[in-house]
């Protein structure tokens, strides 16, 4: 993606910072957010003494957050006014509300003034920053960079079509409990899709041989933690050595290849939609991504990026490791041990900790209706679709593979 212009290519924080600490927080969530080299300037207002060296902030840097890469040459630390304040913000593409507590209202109100006010607020509940941190570089950029990047994914994903031309099967795996049992089945006959953590588990990998590799989750996966930086490096290393593609929100295209730029051959980033068909009164779920290249906004990887791929790809689609949320599970759900970073979940909460203002039950039932829609999506294209293993969602349960449902 082309570099945004530079006389808009600024970002302002307000409200100004107080001390040191809170300083450093943000100025290392944006070092990763908006790196040195994506063409941004960002410019930061502080009410203390004396403005911290970098040596300083990089010793107040939170555990939680990864250390970043490169430099933070675009960062301006500069002492509190009003008037200086007011310059940079009309100067300014984005003016980023760090610090504002409730803000429901807010968050709604950026959206609606094309992210003219940005809540980036990690503490503010009901507010997307995780989404909105991760999307700035994409939302200010200028509408041909993305045509472009659209092209060259769509372009990719038929190019793999083309060279799977034959293999009427897919393979989808989710990181479930149930993932222990992938061993038990082959897949050289089929399309193989992978995602989230499973890029931990290289003997798994080596088993399933991905064609692709999925991820979608801007809290887990595309943020500055410790657990998601440990996913990326393992996701950098899964694509070297399998040669999968990188299946992800176009949303999060543009933040990726500002890190690393080395994996724009094999990234396929699929805009999302919520388009509403009147005529049909719904939202259409689309599984033909080869004529119509886009997905409807829906929770989970395997609901946005995996079933509509394995479903464009493959007449029979099989399903793995997705169990599903057990009455005992306390959060979203259990994962398979050997594929989890279950040791920096902690990272992840004091990152994000407004995100998990989260009501895992009514988030569930939304996403079984989800699934079953997907499936019924494809069902009326001819597709079938079959669970390899037991699960807890109602739409898999109730199409559990022959073998597996008379054992």
């Amino acid at each position: 993606m082309k570099k945004i212009r530079q006389k808009n290519a600024r970002i302002v924080m307000y409200p100004a910072f107080e001390n040191a600490e809170e300083l450093a927080a943000q100025y290392h969530r944006l070092r990763w957010y908006v790196p040195e080299g994506s063409g941004f300037q960002i410019t930061m207002f502080y009410k203390g003494h004396s403005i911290p060296s970098t040596v300083q902030l990089e010793a107040l840097r939170p555990e939680y957050l990864d250390a970043s890469q490169g430099g933070a040459a675009n960062i301006k630390i500069v002492p509190w006014s009003l008037g200086r304040f007011a310059a940079s913000a009309a100067q300014s593409a984005t003016v980023g509300l760090w610090k504002v507590g409730s803000a429901k209202l807010p968050d709604k109100l950026s959206v609606l003034s094309g992210r003219r006010f940005v809540v980036l607020d990690p503490h503010a509940k009901g507010t997307w920053e995780f989404a909105r941190y991760a999307t700035l570089l994409y939302d200010h950029g200028g509408r041909a960079a993305k045509a472009q990047m659209r092209k060259e994914s769509r372009k990719r994903l038929r190019r793999v079509a083309s060279e799977l031309t034959g293999l009427q099967k897919g393979y989808v795996f989710g990181t479930g409990p149930s993932l222990a049992r992938a061993t038990d089945f082959g897949y050289a006959d089929g399309v193989r899709i992978v995602c989230n953590s499973i890029v931990r588990n290289p003997e798994l990998l080596e088993h399933i041989r991905p064609h692709f590799i999925a991820a979608s989750d801007f809290v887990f996966h595309f943020g500055p933690s410790g657990y998601a930086a440990e996913f990326r490096r393992d996701l950098l290393a899964a694509m070297k050595t399998t040669g999968a593609y990188l299946l992800i929100p176009e949303q999060i295209a543009p933040l990726m290849l500002a890190h690393y730029p080395e994996i724009a051959d094999r990234l396929i980033a699929v805009p999302l939609t919520n388009r509403y068909d009147f005529r049909e009164k719904k939202k259409p779920v689309n599984v033909e991504l080869l004529g119509n290249f886009q997905v409807r906004t829906l929770d989970s990887v395997l609901n946005l990026l995996m079933l509509p791929v394995a479903s464009t790809l493959a007449d029979q689609v099989y399903i793995i490791g997705c169990d599903g949320r057990k009455p005992s599970d306390n959060a979203f759900w259990s994962h398979h041990n050997a594929s989890q970073y279950a040791g920096l979940m902690k990272t992840v909460n004091e990152t994000h900790p407004g995100f998990f203002d989260v009501d895992y039950v009514d988030y569930y039932d939304r996403y079984c209706k989800h699934v079953a829609a997907v499936i019924s999506a494809g069902e009326a294209l001819g597709k079938r679709y079959a669970s390899l293993v037991p699960s807890h969602v109602p739409a898999l349960a109730e199409r559990l593979a022959a073998d597996q449902a008379a054992s």
